[in-house]
């Protein structure tokens, strides 16, 4: 059993968190890129994109951080639902295809999880909305909850997600 477990919020406003010995979060590794294409009013579209160098530079911190104790890695998966704009089902398998590559490709051991599996089991008694990820993930790592909030007080959802993902693989890892 890892003493260290990262859980993975794969989406462009997604997060990644450490938890363990080592507690640390950051957001998704991402970047805006200009299209030659104009929007109606003029202005150059933009696209978000996934920063593959910087994920694995990401991936080398972590295992940095754990030293000689492998981490496990565990990232959020779901499937397409009827009526889902296509373009954001894409994205989103996007994230979770490259976030899998890269933990293939460098030897991490990892897992997946539907949502509906860890909200069952980490934010029972809290509620369902997102407001119950940022309070399970504020009871639970205290030292860190000024980094699961904007300077405005906005909540980093991806942050507090990917905290509940780690939360629920790490008691979790001998169930397989």
């Amino acid at each position: 059993m890892s003493i260290h477990t990262v859980g993975i919020d794969p989406g462009f406003e997604g997060g990644i968190a450490l938890v363990g010995p080592v507690l640390r979060v950051w957001d998704m590794p991402v970047y805006t890129r200009h299209l030659k294409t104009k929007t109606k009013s003029g202005n150059a579209k933009k696209r978000t994109e996934y920063d593959l160098p910087q994920m694995r530079e990401l991936l080398l911190e972590i295992s940095g951080l754990c030293g000689e104790h492998e981490p496990v890695f565990v990232f959020e998966t779901v499937n397409p639902m009827p009526g889902q704009n296509v373009t954001a089902t894409w994205a989103q398998s996007r994230g979770i295809a490259l976030w899998e590559g890269l933990l293939v490709g460098m030897g991490f051991p990892y897992r997946t999880v539907r949502p509906q599996e860890w909200k069952k089991v980490i934010w029972k008694g809290f509620g369902s909305d997102k407001a119950a990820g940022y309070q399970v993930a504020c009871q639970l790592y205290p030292s860190i909850a000024g980094q699961l909030r904007t300077p405005r007080g906005k909540l980093i959802d991806g942050r507090t997600d990917a905290l509940c993902i780690a939360t629920w693989g790490a008691g979790t890892q001998n169930d397989g």
